[in-house]
């Protein structure tokens, strides 16, 4: 129980990072430097930076121009947190949890910045297809396996991009969730596919209808449902389980 509570602690951590790192990413500054307010630039103490409690504590604004604190500071560390308690039960896999942890770093990067700018880094792509290579080779995939599945799923995007776009007479994915697919090949078994292009679609879809009742456009970010999905996949391989049903 202890070792769950210690990763939550540590993906409260990573998330505060995480806020960072989307942030500066998308528009610059480098990653060096004191944090500072995006309203006032004062540079922020080590009191205003402790995960979630800081934004607690100060009501969800400022110390210093009292501006409203955005909501995806607390909202990316809780995410994390919960991701990183998660990975418990590979607690034993010291490699293993190192390599799942990275990966889940780069997946909820690449969350929050698809859904706040509707793009996925090149960066976090070359990150996760690292990873994926590692993670392949310690456990122990065949070497062919390892690069068919990318390239099937690479076709297999590729197929959905221009067939939607054929059909419907415009993009359904974008260049950026075709690449994750193939990323995506490096981690999931064969059996997992299913499950991944099933679950995906559905979180996919419940992202749309929130999308449209918030009102942000027709065009929604899938990359968010495609890192979801694939963190259950690999994390929990037991998901599936989930596609049974149609056997």
């Amino acid at each position: 129980m202890l070792h769950y509570l210690f990763l939550a602690a540590l993906g409260l951590i990573f998330g505060s990072f995480i806020t960072m790192l989307s942030y500066r990413m998308v528009n610059g500054g480098g990653y060096g430097g004191h944090s500072k307010c995006i309203k006032c630039k004062h540079s922020l103490s080590t009191l205003d930076l402790v995960p979630l409690f800081s934004y607690i504590f100060l009501a969800g604004r400022c110390r210093y121009c009292k501006a409203g604190i955005s909501p995806r500071y607390p909202l990316t560390e809780l995410l994390t947190a919960c991701a990183f308690a998660g990975l418990g039960g590979y607690w034993q896999d010291k490699f293993m949890l190192i390599l799942l942890m990275i990966m889940t770093v780069a997946l909820i990067t690449m969350i929050v910045i698809d859904f706040e700018h509707m793009i996925i880094p090149d960066e976090i792509q070359l990150v996760l297809a690292i990873i994926g290579v590692i993670y392949a080779y310690y456990s122990k995939n065949p070497l062919m396996i390892v690069i068919l599945k990318p390239l099937g799923l690479l076709l297999i995007a590729l197929a959905l991009k221009y067939a939607f776009l054929f059909f419907m007479k415009k993009d359904g994915l974008g260049l950026g969730d075709v690449k994750f697919f193939a990323v995506s090949g490096l981690y999931l078994n064969i059996t997992a596919l299913s499950a991944f292009f099933l679950l995906s679609g559905l979180i996919g879809l419940v992202i749309a209808i929130f999308w449209r009742y918030l009102k942000r456009g027709e065009q929604f970010p899938f990359g968010p449902a495609l890192a979801f999905t694939l963190y259950l996949c690999v994390v929990f391989p037991s998901t599936e389980k989930i596609t049974n049903f149609l056997n």
